[in-house]
């Protein structure tokens, strides 16, 4: 089992062991010449080219997880007819049903299929596909690789996927010396960003816990992704920056904490085949955003340092890490000093072009800005899990938290506080001594926190 899922295993099994929200979904359109046949043809080729698509998990006689490629690629099939909606809207909401799947991976393939079927042809394919064997990145190739051949088109070169590397050749790769110094380094990593996060005050201010205690939100705005996309580009730094930048802030200024210690989901697409590969290579790094500093630019600057760092640095060996976290050294403990999780999720297809838009139109598109909370699984550990996915015209932010650690109606102004600043942000950098005044959200437990902002 490779680095990557072995983690995504961990966090399955102790961060959220109950949630079921854990299989990514894809929709393909398929060309008007093909059958069902030549599509079945496609999604078995695909199971048969990459054993990720037909490996199964379980645990050995000690408890530890292990992975067995199966030698044949069966798979399940759903057909769903249309009945008069149209094919977009009932492959979405096939894409619900496949993301509600929990699959059985002790004994079947982590992948099943939907069949959108419109007047007696196949007219979408939609993928549900276990987080455990491969990660949004994987997902992206994997849509593109389907595309290709349901639609007799052509896939640029540096978006082919091959089966020359494998899951297993990538564990075979972890085994070796080479990768071993890259682990350790990475380690030394870990410990340099949990002895900063460690050294931070605890927050200024707690919350009464709910009941329920664990909630989920989506936040979906418009003006959120286009505020971003624009100071991005503005600043030249990569988007998921601005965007964890401006949360980050946020909860400092609720907390009162000049800092906010964060895991940060990396991809570790370092080697050329893995780029090309379908698989689970994400793992969490630590990252230590410093949120007290002069303005809003500064701490995106510093964010984007940070985080090319973690990029850099997040492969070390899981059980070292449990180790350092969990064993005798001086960071025991400190993986509960990373309350919050951050995964950015670019989203699989083509990309259109953001227009740019003034801070008085984004100002308009917050109106349409929504929250929607449903209760969560009440065993999931992180104090706040933030899933940045759709990142097109509009954001989809999934978001878990506890309120042990911030309250619904403290996240809703963490959330709507980062769309107002970003929004801000497009006329012009905004000190941090004005951030309640930009942002609406209460500083007084800030102010009370000997002048930090």
């Amino acid at each position: 089992m490779s680095r990557g899922q072995r983690w995504c295993w961990d966090i399955i099994r102790d961060l959220a062991p109950h949630e079921n929200r854990t299989t990514l979904t894809l929709q393909v359109d398929i060309g008007s010449e093909y059958t069902v046949d030549q599509v079945i043809g496609v999604t078995t080729d695909a199971v048969t080219r990459f054993e990720t698509l037909r490996t199964t998990y379980r645990l050995d006689g000690i408890g530890e997880p292990e992975q067995q490629v199966l030698g044949e690629g069966a798979f399940d099939l759903r057909l769903r007819q249309t009945d008069g909606q149209p094919p977009k809207q009932a492959a979405a909401a096939l894409a619900q049903e496949l993301a509600a799947t929990q699959f059985d991976l002790r004994s079947a393939p982590p992948i099943c299929f939907g069949l959108i079927m419109s007047d007696g042809r196949p007219t979408v394919l939609v993928v549900g596909l276990s987080n455990i064997a491969a990660d949004v990145w994987s997902l992206t190739k994997l849509w593109r690789w389907l595309h290709t051949r349901l639609n007799d088109a052509d896939v640029p070169h540096e978006d082919l996927v091959t089966p020359e590397w494998q899951p297993l050749d990538q564990v075979a790769y972890e085994s070796g010396e080479q990768s071993k110094s890259v682990a350790a380094a990475s380690l030394a990593f870990w410990r340099e960003q949990l002895d900063h996060v460690r050294a931070t005050p605890p927050p200024r201010y707690r919350p009464v816990v709910e009941a329920p205690r664990r909630w989920a939100v989506h936040f979906t705005s418009s003006a959120l992704a286009q505020a971003a996309q624009q100071v991005a580009v503005k600043w030249g730094v990569p988007i998921q920056t601005v965007l964890l930048g401006g949360l980050a802030v946020m909860i400092g200024l609720r907390l009162g904490q000049p800092g906010i210690g964060v895991s940060l989901l990396t991809d570790n697409r370092h080697l050329a085949q893995t780029r090309r590969s379908l698989g689970r290579y994400a793992q969490i790094a630590p990252v230590y955003l410093d949120v007290s500093q002069e303005t809003f630019g500064k701490v995106v600057s510093t964010t984007a340092q940070r985080m090319l760092r973690a990029a850099r640095y997040g492969q070390p060996d899981p059980a070292a890490v449990a180790a350092l976290t969990h064993g005798d050294d001086p960071c025991v403990g400190a993986s509960g000093t990373l309350p919050v999780v951050f995964d950015f999720a670019a989203s699989p297809g083509p990309t259109p072009a953001t227009p740019t838009v003034d801070a008085i139109a984004l100002r308009g598109l917050a109106v349409g800005t929504v929250l929607r909370w449903t209760p969560a699984a009440d065993d999931e550990s992180p104090g706040m899990f933030v899933l940045a996915q759709r990142f097109l015209t509009e954001v989809d932010l999934l978001v878990w938290v506890d309120t042990a650690y911030l309250s619904r109606a403290d996240v809703a102004e963490v959330l709507l506080g980062a769309e107002r600043l970003l929004i801000e942000v497009t006329a012009g950098d905004v000190p941090m001594c004005h951030l309640s005044a930009v942002t609406g959200v209460s500083g007084t437990v800030v102010e009370r926190a000997e002048g930090i902002w």
